[in-house]
């Protein structure tokens, strides 16, 4: 990829996503989760781009914890009975907990982009520096998050489609 390349899928995808998590209070929620939906396939298909063979590292992926928290619940107010879902975890466990999120998903991608994306406005440098960091964060940390997210948004689409389908 050329580090000065601005125009490169990934980033179109990230500054989508992100758009859509800032802006998810002025959408109807079912629409807004297919729109998420379908920006989180963009970025699982862009991001195949961006891997770069690098040693394995640290990835630290620092967020303001108060905004973190804050964002995650507003999502999770918005998102009501759509966000909490049985992660493989839960299910392994078979304690009876369910501790699968999207909001905790949606929020854990968005902060992990968002970083990238302020380190893209840095120029050249920053532009190595963002592809290291969403490459290595995809990686070690939210890869997870986006294919959870993914799975329960395609649950929650069969959910809808079946309950829109006629009865005979």
């Amino acid at each position: 990829m050329n580090d000065h390349n601005q125009e490169h899928p990934f980033i179109g995808a990230a500054q989508a996503f992100c758009g859509l998590v800032e802006q998810h209070e002025s959408h109807d929620r079912t629409e807004w989760l297919e729109q998420i939906g379908d920006a989180l396939l963009r970025l699982e298909s862009a991001i195949v781009q961006l891997q770069t063979p690098s040693p394995p590292s640290r990835h630290v992926g620092l967020a303001d914890l108060e905004k973190r928290f804050e964002l995650y619940f507003r999502l999770k107010t918005f998102l009501r009975d759509e966000d909490d879902y049985w992660s493989e975890a839960d299910l392994h466990a078979g304690d009876g907990y369910m501790t699968g999120s999207l909001a905790d998903d949606f929020a854990d991608i968005y902060f992990e982009l968002k970083c990238g994306l302020v380190l893209l406005e840095r120029g050249k440098r920053g532009a190595k520096a963002a592809i290291r960091f969403w490459a290595e964060g995809y990686r070690d940390h939210w890869r997870q998050h986006l294919v959870d997210a993914r799975k329960q948004l395609f649950e929650f689409k069969a959910r809808c489609a079946s309950s829109n389908s006629p009865t005979p």
